[in-house]
């Protein structure tokens, strides 16, 4: 975890290898914050390829920046050898992320609300609310039951029974989504949609 708050917003992309990740972080934040009628706390998650991003304020730039060393691609590469990962496999990966999730809880200001703009949250949508449909929100109860369909398939459940996705990065993104917010005790988290 890095904390960038220190380096003014404008200038972080020019000091990292995922700039691109911290932009579309930054064009959320923007769209969401833009779209409220006073002033309002909230934080912005950005899962990313190789890194991810949080932002968070309740002004027109993010008061606070921080870059996470966990990405969907990453987590997958470094910790998933098979589809379904394995209970190890989850199990190893599940202490990764936290360690790098958990010191954040310190830096939060409590009582924000969360947003995301990932494309791949609608499969992730449509697997916790079980409709086949992307929802707008999806509070923790909802990515604890796919969590716990994923942890199924990995204990051995028929694919048959369950046609929820299982790949590397679908189960990064939602072990990544999962840990973040139970551990900084966000109860819901909105899907905002971006332009690209």
């Amino acid at each position: 975890m890095k904390d960038l708050t220190s380096i003014p917003t404008l200038e972080i992309p020019q000091h990292t290898a995922a700039g691109g990740g911290f932009l579309k972080a930054l064009r959320t934040y923007a769209t969401v914050q833009g779209a409220q009628k006073e002033a309002v706390s909230l934080t912005v998650l950005h899962i990313g390829r190789e890194q991810s991003w949080i932002l968070q304020g309740a002004d027109q730039q993010p008061s606070l920046v921080i870059s996470l060393e966990l990405g969907l691609q990453r987590l997958a590469r470094e910790h998933f050898r098979q589809d379904p990962p394995s209970p190890a496999e989850l199990e190893t990966a599940i202490m990764v992320v936290e360690d790098e999730v958990m010191p954040v809880a310190k830096k939060l200001v409590a009582g924000s609300s969360l947003f995301i703009s990932d494309t791949g949250m609608a499969d992730i949508a449509s697997a916790a609310t079980g409709s086949g449909e992307a929802a707008g929100t999806l509070d923790l109860e909802a990515v604890e039951r796919a969590f716990n369909r994923l942890v199924d398939l990995s204990l051995g459940r028929p694919r048959s029974q369950d046609k929820l996705p299982t790949d590397g990065p679908f189960a990064a993104r939602l072990l990544i989504l999962r840990e973040f917010m139970h551990h900084l005790r966000f109860d819901q988290i909105t899907i905002q949609s971006i332009a690209n």
